[in-house]
């Protein structure tokens, strides 16, 4: 986002040229317009989460549509309660769910693999639903996570139950999405706790050959 101020000599009929006469106006305009610029600018956010939850961003080319959600913690306590949601730690830090939904006019590839993340700076992967599982298995399953530490409160949580919630909401690592029905699933980012921003997305599909078909790219709040 760019603004310019344009300043326009005044001229009289003494001298030809009129000089601007309020020159600090204009100094502090000029200012104002480099923070303003300088504040669109930044990656890293001040917001709510309640303000960006609702948003839901939907792209559509070469016969494959895909729509996506990001899920704040409201959202997340909804559908899934306060007990066995392993949707708000990952690693101890911040988990950033997005709710995905595709369809496609003919048979497409999902990769997970070979999606790509820009977010505060950094370029990463999503976490997998493989890692994400292992995570709480480790949290629910250590003897001493049930009376000791950090994971203290989870310990009238059930690993099966939270096993059977990331199976069926998390994206898998590769997803064959056949012509008509909708495919859903989260893709989940690793944030940082009290940092929010925009995520870049890039979601890239292919046939079932391997050849990519169209990239998706997603500019999210999260």
């Amino acid at each position: 986002m760019y603004s310019s101020i344009k300043v326009i000599s005044i001229r009289d009929k003494h001298n030809g040229r009129k000089p601007v006469r309020n020159k600090s106006a204009i100094i502090c305009a000029i200012l104002l317009s480099v923070l303003f610029v300088f504040g669109c600018s930044s990656a890293d956010k001040t917001v709510k989460e309640g303000d960006i939850g609702a948003i839901v961003t939907t792209l559509s080319e070469k016969g494959i549509t895909i729509s996506a959600q990001f899920l704040d913690k409201k959202m997340l306590y909804d559908r899934f309660g306060t007990r066995n949601n392993p949707f708000f730690e990952y690693e101890g830090n911040r988990v950033i769910v997005i709710d995905f939904t595709m369809s496609a006019r003919y048979e497409v590839r999902f990769r997970l693999g070979k999606v790509e993340v820009d977010y505060l700076g950094n370029r990463s992967r999503p976490v997998s639903r493989v890692e994400f599982n292992q995570y709480w298995e480790g949290l629910l399953r250590n003897p001493g996570a049930a009376s000791t530490g950090s994971p203290y409160k989870y310990r009238d949580w059930s690993y099966s139950t939270v096993s059977k919630v990331i199976t069926e909401n998390v994206l898998p690592d590769s997803l064959d999405i056949a012509p008509g029905p909708e495919y859903r699933g989260f893709l989940l980012l690793e944030g940082i706790q009290g940092r929010y921003g925009t995520a870049k997305i890039t979601i890239n599909m292919y046939d079932l050959t391997g050849k990519r078909i169209h990239e998706f790219i997603f500019l999210i709040d999260v």
